[in-house]
């Protein structure tokens, strides 16, 4: 049975805009949901649970990305190529990433468990199998499917969690986390197997090492771009604390959030829906007009986004926060400028992800990261938080420079 991607026959920019508001609508209610959800953690877990919470959620996904091996992003790449090329190849790839991710969640859960958490082990291994059953149906560009799914996860986990917190306390912390987990997989999978029923390659390919190969190095080079830019923005909090306070690292974490994590909002649809677009497309040529629309509308919708935040921002503050943040005002608006240079780059630079060229990414990623956390010292010396700010809006003026001198040289990619 070959698997037919939907394509409804609407215009290629009305599709990006259809995409980005499926996607950014999901996202809305993400961010609704975990505002609640930690409401609830504040109030009946106290602030020793709450921060109990914060260890074991990050253990856990360090562990995915770590386990995990880039396979959520490797996979939509060689997945897109093998929805095209029949029934065979699709099934020994399909097989090949469902493989790729239980390997992957058995290390994690054996790691996690040694570490001294069996039972928040499964955690581990339900989320990297989720990660893969979510490049399925990215790659299938099942869109409504994989938006349904991720809401009825982050709806389900929402149900789950809170009587827990209600009616249990700190004690519930760990089936939190793990009934968490379980709660993003099930939808997922459910959909999924619809779309890829489980189906086994013949037997002389059952264990296709060339090709799960090939999605480790990538998937490898993408985790290990992550973990740099884990490194330099704990680097960057270390370093500020260390030359200031805490209260200035509590500034630049939430300028980030108001700018950088908010904005996360339109740019969800690039892994959601653009990057298997682009993954599927060979012709050089072809590839460079998708980039071009999906860069024209996501710089035609970031850049009134941000100045109306960046004119908003002072009033904003204490609304989200309180009056005490009002000096990261400043920090805010540059760094919201600098989304506007990263709405520019991002398209071009999903690239070099989508021709797999895994070294080159991660070299361009390090060379960002370490001009990023130069940029910042520099310019909290020169201007204090200000001046970081002024830092961060260069150091994304350079990734710009950086990453479409690289597309019209390697790929010959002119807007």
């Amino acid at each position: 049975m070959k698997i037919t991607r939907r394509n409804s026959g609407v215009s290629p920019f009305r599709h990006i805009l259809m995409v980005t508001g499926l996607f950014g609508g999901v996202q809305a209610v993400n961010v609704v949901a975990s505002l609640i959800r930690n409401k609830c953690a504040a109030l009946f877990l106290g602030p020793d649970g709450v921060g109990a919470l914060s260890l074991l959620n990050t253990l856990v996904n360090m562990l995915v990305q770590l386990c995990g091996m880039g396979v959520s992003l490797s996979g939509v790449r060689r997945l897109s190529l093998a929805f095209d090329e029949g029934d065979v190849q699709r099934i020994r790839s399909v097989w090949s990433v469902r493989l790729l991710t239980i390997s992957g969640g058995s290390l994690g859960l054996v790691v996690c468990g040694l570490m001294g958490h069996w039972l928040l082990s499964p955690a581990v291994l339900l989320m990297i199998v989720c990660s893969g059953e979510l490049a399925i149906l990215k790659a299938a560009r099942r869109l409504r499917w994989l938006a349904l799914s991720q809401i009825v996860s982050v709806l389900s986990s929402l149900l789950l969690t809170v009587p827990l917190y209600i009616y249990y306390g700190a004690s519930s912390i760990v089936a939190v986390v793990v009934l968490t987990a379980l709660a993003a997989l099930l939808p997922v999978l459910f959909c999924s197997l619809r779309v890829c029923p489980l189906q086994f390659p013949k037997a002389n390919t059952l264990f296709p090492l060339s090709e799960m190969r090939s999605m480790f190095r990538l998937g490898m080079a993408f985790t290990l771009a992550a973990v740099i830019g884990a490194a330099s923005e704990y680097g960057i909090r270390v370093w500020l604390q260390g030359e200031a306070s805490s209260q200035v690292v509590g500034w630049f974490s939430s300028a980030q959030l108001l700018t950088a994590g908010y904005m996360a909002i339109l740019f969800s649809a690039l892994e959601q829906d653009y990057m298997p677009r682009l993954s599927a497309t060979s012709d050089h040529r072809a590839a460079s007009g998708i980039v071009r629309r999906q860069l024209l509308v996501l710089t035609g919708l970031t850049i009134p986004l941000v100045l109306i935040v960046m004119v908003l921002l002072p009033w904003l503050v204490p609304l989200l926060l309180s009056s005490s943040f009002l000096p990261i005002v400043p920090l805010a608006r540059w760094w919201a400028g600098a989304m506007i240079l990263k709405s520019a780059t991002l398209p071009v630079a999903y690239l070099t992800l989508a021709r797999g060229r895994s070294l080159d990414y991660l070299l361009l990623e390090a060379v960002y990261y370490v001009f990023f956390v130069i940029s910042v010292i520099v310019g909290w010396h020169y201007s204090g938080l200000s001046g970081v700010g002024v830092g961060i809006f260069i150091a994304h003026v350079f990734d710009l420079l950086l990453i479409h001198i690289y597309a019209r040289y390697q790929f010959d990619f002119r807007l």
